[in-house]
């Protein structure tokens, strides 16, 4: 995503990642063959790589780092802002036009609550879902599928409210951990009323949250 987003369409890109990478080499083995035809021909022009290489240098730059991950907005925030070491992810955040979260694990969650803080657009595409290191994280569960305070397969419910969870009424509402992928999703969603859920087009999680950074009349 960062080599197509630099070298196809002229993005400034920062990526977070504790992982090295070389984007050179992803977009001439990976990216390239879905290229159209000519666009092909124009970078094999190019055979000595020079041209994509000054480009990545203008546009592209690696933070080699994870992203905070707390789990609780508070913390993420905390850490985003006072943590040593942090200073250029910040900058990076706070001069950012969109963040993406793509399979960022035990990012994702914290992807959205900094966007929301900055009210940066953005959008994340979950993956795993890490429920023993997340627990502060629950969902209504569906009207029919409790009984007698049990879900029907056995899982306790609550009505505790928890202030991550968005704009609901959770004293209303019988809360089940999140434990899918699909409530997962549902989760971050309840964040702000203003997201959306889509679908994208490729096999495997290809459930999409994002934001256009926009506030409507009334918010």
């Amino acid at each position: 995503l960062s080599a197509r987003m630099t070298l196809c369409h002229t993005l400034h890109v920062r990526m977070v990642d504790p992982r090295p990478a070389d984007i050179l080499q992803v977009f001439q083995k990976t990216v390239f063959r879905s290229l159209p035809k000519k666009w092909q021909e124009k970078i094999n022009s190019h055979a000595d790589g020079s041209v994509l290489e000054g480009i990545l240098k203008r546009r592209y730059r690696q933070l080699e780092q994870c992203f905070p991950s707390d789990g609780q907005v508070e913390g993420v925030l905390q850490e985003l802002q006072e943590r040593d070491g942090n200073k250029d992810l910040l900058d990076a955040v706070e001069r950012s036009s969109l963040l993406i979260g793509m399979h960022a694990d035990g990012a994702t969650e914290a992807i959205v609550d900094v966007a929301l803080h900055y009210r940066k657009p953005f959008v994340v595409v979950p993956c795993c879902v890490f429920p023993n290191f997340f627990q502060h994280r629950f969902v209504p569960a569906p009207i029919d599928s409790y009984i007698d305070g049990e879900i029907k397969d056995g899982t306790s419910t609550s009505t505790q409210s928890d202030s991550v969870n968005g704009p609901y009424s959770a004293e209303s509402e019988r809360m089940v951990p999140v434990r899918s992928h699909e409530q997962f999703c549902e989760y971050l969603a309840r964040k702000d009323s203003h997201l959306i859920i889509e679908t994208l087009p490729f096999e495997g999680r290809n459930l999409a949250i994002w934001w256009d950074g926009i506030h409507r009349d009334g918010d």
